[in-house]
């Protein structure tokens, strides 16, 4: 005999499946108080039902406002080296790529940015920022230094693609990512225009990419829409960490600080 879907799970699924409907949309979830009523439980019910959903990154808490439904949300771990392009292609999207500057500079013109990579102050690196987008819709705006010794010709036509694809074909480099430093802040006023962020939050990924060789030859720096990319540890979603997560964050001092926007 069929054992009977506990009600939690009935709510959870629902839930779901909405959700999986209007994956593009970021909507506010029925109330707890609305939940209990439709399917006659308890609170405690619907609290264990919304929770699963928050451990699975669908749907987040607004303390005073209720509960909202994330649209399209980027699940990555915390050690992937997959490209953004990679990203957004696994929740079925078509990622797309916009040049915002290029230029090839001396290590010495961005502070500290030559500690970083271990380098004499006269090492060229190239700089590209880039819009990141899905289905056309802004989601990202990427910045990168790149040691032209070891990367010394980048084809700015490629840079509309993936970058990690054009390093594989071109020089057989298969970006090993790591020292991540993550953190939420708010966008500059430049930011906020080219996403159309206006007061939402953006979380921001820095990390350093070494060639299959160990040979660092790369420094990243993201600034994502907030609602629509997280990081993950472990095997599962859960806010707390489990152990034996993989975390490799490192503090902010051992990042360059470089002036990167044009405006603040």
């Amino acid at each position: 005999m069929k054992r009977k879907e506990p009600q939690y799970m009935k709510i959870r699924n629902d839930m779901k499946a909405e959700i999986a409907r209007n994956k593009e949309k970021q909507f506010q979830l029925p109330t707890e108080a609305e939940l209990c009523v439709s399917y006659g439980v308890s609170r405690m019910t619907v609290n264990k039902a919304i929770g699963m959903l928050v451990q699975e990154g669908l749907v987040t808490r607004i303390p005073g406002k209720g509960t909202f439904a994330i649209p399209n949300a980027i699940r990555k771990g915390i050690e992937e080296s997959r490209s953004f392009s990679r990203d957004i292609q696994t929740i079925g999207s078509e990622p797309g790529s916009i040049l915002l500057d290029f230029r090839v500079e001396s290590v010495s013109d961005y502070t500290d940015l030559n500690k970083t990579f271990r380098c004499s102050e006269d090492e060229k690196v190239i700089f590209f920022e880039r819009l990141r987008t899905s289905n056309g819709k802004p989601l990202a705006i990427s910045r990168m230094y790149v040691l032209a010794k070891v990367v010394p010709e980048i084809n700015k036509e490629a840079l509309e693609n993936s970058f990690y694809e054009f390093l594989y074909e071109k020089y057989g480099i298969i970006p090993q990512c790591s020292d991540y430093m993550i953190k939420a802040r708010k966008p500059t006023k430049n930011e906020a225009k080219i996403l159309k962020a206006d007061s939402e939050p953006l979380l921001e990924v820095r990390h350093l990419s070494y060639t299959q060789s160990n040979v660092l030859f790369e420094y990243c720096e993201t600034a994502y829409l907030g609602n629509h990319f997280f990081y993950v540890s472990g095997e599962a979603l859960h806010p707390r960490l489990q152990k034996g997560s993989h975390f490799a964050i490192r503090s902010t001092d051992s990042f360059p600080q470089p002036n990167l926007s044009a405006e603040d």
